[in-house]
């Protein structure tokens, strides 16, 4: 996934500013540097530059839904210019709170599990984003509707195609739904629950791949 394009492309990986705060009273503060530290797989210095590149993007210390678009048409022009929504899944999966902001220890806690945590984490905050209605289970509208965002913003399908295949259409995401249900609907009630998820993603390589290409867009 590139750890955040690289954190933020390289997001100015050569700053080292102190992990200083704006008197502004609308800045959100993160806690303290060594709470960070202590709850994250990152280091001083790595939270420090993480920071730095997170108040370039934030300087009053929130990252709204918009912000958040903004910083994925960076990356994917043409996921813009279709309007994909994966970036609204995105963001919904991470906001915290009921402000509809991001502040900096919402992004690096989940940017600590995707970069450096265990595969239950990675796979749980994937659970988060198919869940797209935050029911704790997967229907099948939400797997397509996600499925299809990815097309739309990448041109690949969650089944991770080769590059020199045909952008997948409709249809054929379709076709993968249906193959993610037979294989992780166990107690076929008609939506994939967290435990079914995590089960069969743990124990399925090529299942957890196939639902794994948000590690390259996020």
């Amino acid at each position: 996934m590139g750890c955040m394009r690289q954190t933020w492309t390289g997001v100015k990986s050569t700053l080292d500013s102190d992990f200083d705060d704006m008197d502004n009273p609308v800045y959100r503060r993160p806690k303290g540097l060594d709470h960070l530290v202590s709850v994250t797989h990152f280091s001083r210095p790595e939270l420090k530059r993480l920071y730095r590149a997170f108040k370039a993007e934030a300087p009053t210390g929130l990252i709204t839904e918009e912000t958040f678009r903004t910083m994925y048409s960076q990356f994917f022009p043409k996921g813009a210019a279709n309007g994909s929504q994966y970036s609204r899944y995105v963001f919904n999966s991470l906001v915290q709170d009921q402000s509809g902001a991001l502040g900096f220890e919402d992004i690096v806690l989940v940017l600590s599990d995707l970069c450096r945590g265990s595969a239950d984490k990675k796979l749980r905050w994937a659970f988060h984003i198919y869940d797209i209605d935050g029911d704790g289970v997967i229907s099948r509208s939400e797997l397509e509707d996600v499925a299809l965002s990815i097309n739309e913003l990448t041109g690949e399908s969650p089944s991770t195609p080769q590059p020199s295949d045909p952008l997948v259409h409709s249809s054929a995401i379709r076709l993968w739904v249906d193959r993610i249900f037979q294989k992780m609907d166990l107690n076929e009630d008609g939506v994939i629950s967290q435990e079914e998820f995590l089960s069969v993603c743990l124990q399925d390589e090529d299942i957890s791949r196939s639902l794994a290409i948000f590690n390259d867009v996020f």
